[in-house]
Order: C-alpha cells, then structure tokens, then sequence
C-alpha cells in the first residue's frame, strides 16, 4: 500500500520508518513469514542457494538478533490458537472495540485441539532448526515468565542487545491484554479427561467388529502420536 517496487524497498523503507532514535528495529515473525521473507529476498537480489540464510538476513538487517518467544504449556498454546481461530480475535488491547463470540458460539473440537497441538509444537521445532543450522544462538524468553515479570525480561533483553537499562524501563505498561478466561481453563480440563480417556482405552484393548466412534478417535489419536 505504500507503492513500493519491491519486496526488498519494502523492508529497508519499513526498517527505517519503524527504527527508535538509538537505530533498533524490531520485527514479528512466524516461521513461514520468514521462510517467505527469505525466498523473496534471494530472488529479488539474484542471491544463490550458497548464500546462507543468515547471510541473506545480516546483509539486510545489520547485526540482526533473534529473541524467541515460546511457550512452556503448548496444551494451553493449543487452546489459545482454536479459541482464536473460532473468535477471529487474535490481540486485545484496552482500546479494542470488537466483541468477543458468544459462549454459546464458542466449543471444544478434539480433532481441532490436537491439529493446533501438532501445529505449535511444529512451529517451535522448526525454529529450533532454523538456529541451529545457522548457528544463531537467540535470546530465550518463556511466555509465561513473560506474564508475571515483564520489566524484568525487558531489562534482560535490552541487555542482549547491549542497550542502556533506564529507569524508564519500570514504568512499562503491556498495551495486550490477556485473553483467556475460565472456558480456557475448562477446555483444558476437556482436553486432559479426553486424553486420559484414550489412553486407557488403548491399554485395555477394546475390541468389537464395527468400530465405535470412540476406537476411531482412538486409531486417530495412535497415528497422531506415531507421527
């Protein structure tokens, strides 16, 4: 929407409009935005497959750092990802005007749960692949140790990116609001008697000539957790 020519104008304009007056800018990626970051960059700059990814990043973001936020309780994760999938809200600020879906609208889907479990799961293991064979070593910073002590993370980062720790930084407010509400927790609960559920099922063996809809979760739950 800015007009510009390519993708790589793009990111040096949106570097330097986005850049604080020490020179840092910061960006938010899911793996596949930088997959997709990287193919575009290549192409456009006639860089080969020789040329690592690392390479290609610190030719266009000077002295570039990686600060990986995961989070510890992927079944939660998990929860958070289809809740937000049924509501399409995605971020809450003290400014946000849409409305949340109804309870009623709202539900808990097995099949649903255990596709965003695999996708989160996948997610982290492919940056953890990504730093690994570019030899980048990033800052790790644990979602729930970001919820209950903010400034103090945001101290420990400004450190790995050797800027100055101000007293400033004590008066931070998160401008994201949490959230989960106690239906995530219930879903969880759901989540956890159903996991149990077939567990022991498969080790009580159930047998019958037709399958009953529970052993058809249960096969389906077997190949998921071969996978």
């Amino acid at each position: 929407e800015w007009g510009f020519k390519s993708f790589t104008e793009f990111v040096q304009e949106t570097q330097r409009r986005h850049s604080t007056p020490n020179g840092v800018s910061c960006l938010k990626l899911m793996h596949w935005n930088l997959l997709e970051s990287l193919e575009r960059l290549r192409h456009e700059n006639d860089l080969d497959s020789c040329v690592s990814d690392r390479e290609v990043l610190e030719r266009f973001f000077p002295e570039v750092r990686f600060i990986f936020i995961t989070r510890c309780n992927k079944m939660r994760q998990a929860i958070s990802m289809m809740r937000a999938i049924q509501s399409d809200q995605w971020i809450m600020t003290a400014r946000s005007k849409g409305e949340m879906l109804s309870k009623q609208s709202l539900h808990f889907d097995w099949h649903d749960f255990h596709r965003q479990l695999h996708a989160v799961n996948l997610e982290d293991d492919r940056w953890l692949d990504f730093f690994s064979r570019n030899g980048i070593i990033p800052f790790l910073v644990p979602y729930e140790r970001l919820q209950v002590a903010h400034r103090e993370v945001l101290a420990e980062v400004l450190r790995f990116l050797n800027l100055p720790v101000t007293e400033s930084v004590g008066s931070i407010t998160p401008k994201i609001r949490r959230q989960a509400t106690i239906q995530n927790r219930l879903w969880e609960i759901q989540a956890i008697v159903i996991h149990r559920l077939l567990l022991f099922a498969a080790a009580i063996g159930l047998r019958k000539s037709r399958p009953s809809p529970l052993q058809r979760s249960l096969a389906e739950y077997r190949v998921r957790l071969r996978s």
